[in-house]
């Protein structure tokens, strides 16, 4: 962002120096790491849960999907109270949101109470999550796409890393003492929302800024706003209802950028597959006769693998690779390994698919953000289609864990369920491809 000056200058954006940016760096991989370990941790619970709760997959894959839905379809209400609230007062809120349901879900015994509950840990989440990305910003306006890189990594570490501590405490403790020191894990969120605060050396810019503001060094000359306005009202007094309706419609994201709304079933089926894979990485293991203290070791080993993955993911957009034909290739080989995942039920084998599986996965993690930025093509659109993007991405979330589980339920058998992934995976394909020839074609007639 460029501010002027009264003579006409502009001020270059920069990166804070404030010592404390670090601290938020490490909130944000903290959060990312709490987030992405409790939903694998989740897999881990998934037979216990249904055991005690005396429900279907189906039920159950939605109550656990619903900390994610909630976590994306709640981002334009948290954007609206980050300009009410206090944000660290709302951070704080967010931390203990996310964190006492599940402290409280040994003393419920009914689906809906643990539904209520799960949701209110998303909504908890979605008040951490926002704050922070937006926080990160204020501290790296130029790096931020290095930095915020950085912290996802804490996703992949998270889905690494909690899911053998949740087997161990199952184990251990038993489901009650699991929640209860989980839940206990979860409330350094609470730490992470503390921390939030503006760059002192940014806001002492923007304050100048304002003071100019007011003194009327940077607003625009009242003369020519009120000509626009008048013009403005003018135009729309002769355009009629037709001419308004039109306006209206062609305003809506979906119109107004229409590259953006071809790849939109790309976004809802890849965050459908990352979510369902998630859910049941572990327990179709259990399915094909692997012990459960091994089969949780599977969520470890996709977690390293996707450690890798984005490290290279990273290497291959920073030589200018197109991200476009890298997610064609990882959708490739990911619908592969989920076809071919029933040829041997050997722990070994599971292992290698599971490495390769979290490879691809964590760099298809990166499609959503990536596709939108590359199909928006007016920067003043950008805002409304990140904010539909994250609907969309919650949307498939949602959907994948509760279709997921309802096909089980229907078939009692993995491989319709992995086969399932693998066809949406082709289709996930195709929809990147023809974004990309579109691109083209749009490239070559704009020259």
């Amino acid at each position: 962002m460029r501010a002027s000056t009264s003579r006409g200058t502009t001020v270059k954006p920069q990166d804070s120096k404030d010592s404390w940016r670090y601290v938020i760096v490490l909130s944000k991989f903290t959060i990312m790491f709490l987030d992405a370990g409790l939903a694998k941790s989740f897999g881990v619970l998934l037979p216990v849960m249904i055991t005690r709760y005396n429900t279907d997959y189906k039920t159950m894959g939605m109550i656990c999907s619903m900390p994610a839905t909630l976590t994306y379809f709640a981002a334009p209400l948290v954007h609206l109270l980050t300009r009410v609230v206090n944000v660290r007062a709302l951070t704080v809120l967010g931390g203990f949101l996310y964190a006492v349901p599940v402290l409280c879900v040994p003393f419920v015994d009914s689906t809906i109470l643990l539904g209520i509950l799960t949701s209110t840990t998303g909504f908890g989440m979605a008040m951490l999550h926002f704050p922070h990305y937006m926080a990160l910003n204020d501290y790296f306006p130029v790096s931020f796409v290095f930095y915020n890189t950085m912290t996802l990594f804490g996703v992949t570490l998270g889905a690494f890393c909690l899911p053998v501590i949740v087997e161990k405490l199952l184990e251990a403790y038993g489901e009650s003492g699991t929640f209860l020191i989980l839940g206990g894990i979860c409330l350094n969120t609470v730490a992470c929302g503390a921390v939030v605060r503006p760059p002192t050396d940014i806001s002492g810019l923007k304050q100048k800024e304002e003071e100019m503001k007011r003194e009327g060094h940077l607003i625009e000359d009242s003369t020519t706003s009120s000509l626009k306005t008048n013009s403005v009202q003018n135009m729309e007094k002769s355009s009629g209802c037709a001419r308004s309706f039109v306006n209206k419609l062609t305003s809506l994201i979906f119109v107004s950028e229409p590259e953006f709304t071809l790849v939109t079933p790309a976004i809802f089926l890849s965050s459908y597959v990352l979510y369902a894979w998630m859910l049941f990485l572990v327990p179709q293991a259990e399915w094909l006769g692997i012990e459960p203290s091994r089969a949780v070791f599977l969520s470890s080993i996709a977690g390293i693998s996707g450690i890798f993955g984005r490290i290279l993911f990273l290497v291959l957009v920073h030589l200018d690779l197109n991200p476009n034909l890298i997610f064609a290739h990882c959708c490739v080989i990911c619908s592969v390994s989920f076809f071919v995942f029933t040829l041997k039920a050997t722990y070994v084998y599971q292992a290698v698919n599971a490495a390769i599986q979290g490879f691809v996965m964590f760099i298809l993690d990166s499609l959503p953000h990536t596709i939108t930025k590359k199909t928006v093509r007016r920067q003043e659109h950008l805002s409304i289609a990140l904010t539909a993007q994250l609907l969309i991405f919650g949307s498939g979330a949602l959907f994948g864990d509760l279709l997921s589980g309802f096909i089980f339920d229907v078939t009692r058998s993995y491989t319709v369920v992995f086969a399932a992934f693998g066809s949406i995976q082709i289709v996930v394909l195709v929809n990147v491809l023809v974004s990309e020839i579109c691109r083209r074609i749009n490239m070559t007639g704009a020259t």
